[in-house]
């Protein structure tokens, strides 16, 4: 029968295009899944004894309250009692230290006219120190009393929502009883899990 030849087959070129690669600098995009948590949270605590006699509406789960807004109200009717005692004790040694001085005022004249000792002027010097005392004593009460009338309100630190609250008009509270927890309602941050082989996309602060 016939023989075939085999024919050299030639191989066609192939067009090709070179192009210099430029070096930039490109934001790269990782696709990651994650959780999100307040950027602020707190658990707020009455400083204060007492009952409770008011509370903001909102103060429920899910409640939105904007920085500065009453959260809820402790009875305040001791701490004020306790305040006027303090201003009347601060009003008596004010006088008893006035009229301490008024004796070491006479007492120099008379020690300087050699008519009494410088004992009794020592004593009266010793008077005033100690009434000075008394005095810085009782104001440091008072204000301590003022200061603690103020945190019978318990206000919002910053906007907020509330995720738990445990408190209810005329309900007994102590310091330190968790009342209420607040997250920040103006920034939330996303906890992310990144792939191994996607961090070196990550630019990380060098400190």
């Amino acid at each position: 029968g016939p023989v075939s030849q085999p024919e050299e087959k030639t191989r066609a070129a192939k067009m090709v295009r070179t192009i210099v690669p430029q070096v930039e600098t490109r934001r790269v995009s990782l696709t990651v899944h994650g959780e999100l948590i307040p950027a602020r949270r707190v658990v707020m605590e009455p400083e204060v004894r007492g009952r409770i006699v008011r509370q903001h509406p909102l103060l429920i789960p899910g409640g939105r309250i904007a920085k500065g807004e009453e959260l809820f109200a402790v009875d305040d009717t001791l701490s004020k009692l306790d305040v006027r005692g303090a201003e009347a004790a601060v009003k008596r040694a004010a006088a008893d230290l006035s009229e301490a001085k008024r004796r070491q005022a006479e007492a120099k004249r008379l020690a300087d006219e050699e008519i009494t000792s410088k004992t009794e002027l020592a004593a009266r010097d010793a008077e005033v120190a100690i009434e000075q005392a008394e005095l810085e004593q009782l104001q440091a009460a008072r204000d301590r009393a003022g200061e603690l009338l103020l945190r019978h309100s318990v206000k919002a630190p910053f906007n907020a929502l509330v995720t738990e609250e445990a408190v209810e008009d005329g309900q007994q509270v102590n310091p330190g009883f968790a009342a209420a927890t607040l997250v920040g309602a103006d920034e939330f941050w996303v906890r992310v899990a990144v792939p191994m082989n996607q961090v070196q996309w990550i630019s990380l602060p060098r400190d």
